[in-house]
């Protein structure tokens, strides 16, 4: 794609400001994020609920797999007079 020189939207766009993060909300965003990783530091670092629902996740998946597989087998069957 070329651009045209001329181009009123590119003009406007290069007299825009560059965008600044504010240094005081940059601080607090960075001393949050330093203390949630050292909490997960001191918990071992792996949330015992997390792996439970990634568990149930999981097992919910397979359940619903499996169902579709019968079901397809099923269906496959009963098309063959089976």
């Amino acid at each position: 794609m070329r651009q045209v020189p001329d181009d009123p939207t590119l003009h406007q766009l290069a007299g825009l400001r560059p965008a600044v993060a504010d240094p005081v909300r940059q601080a607090r965003v960075r001393a949050r994020c330093h203390a949630a990783l050292a909490r997960r530091a001191r918990r071992g670092g792996v949330d015992a609920r997390a792996v439970r629902l990634r568990y149930l996740e999981l097992a919910g998946f397979g359940t619903f797999a499996a169902v579709y597989v019968l079901v397809v087998v099923r269906e496959m069957l009963a098309s063959y007079g089976g």
